[in-house]
């Protein structure tokens, strides 16, 4: 889910920008534009999805609406696991 998210997204911020250098070039189309800001939808969107996936694996209580913590949630979620990981047994021996 997240490296075809991590496609997507690439592939979403690639058209938009394309689109934001012709308009500073020459005017775009109306049906250029409708497609910008589709695509800034969509943009929006995945960005949201990943928020809330970052948001329940880190299994965090809080979620301030419209803020970006998906950088917050990521830390909670890397450090609770390096935290439990068990990375060697030792025995009587």
């Amino acid at each position: 889910m997240i490296s075809q998210n991590r496609r997507d997204k690439s592939n979403l911020l690639a058209k938009i920008n394309g689109l934001d250098r012709k308009a500073e070039a020459i005017l775009l189309s109306l049906q250029e534009v409708k497609l910008r800001h589709h695509l800034k939808r969509q943009l929006t969107k995945l960005l949201r999805e990943e928020e809330i996936y970052w948001f329940q694996r880190s299994k965090a209580t809080k979620l301030l609406q419209g803020d970006d913590n998906t950088k917050y949630f990521h830390m909670v979620a890397n450090g609770r696991h390096r935290k439990t990981k068990i990375i060697q047994l030792e025995q009587e021996e």
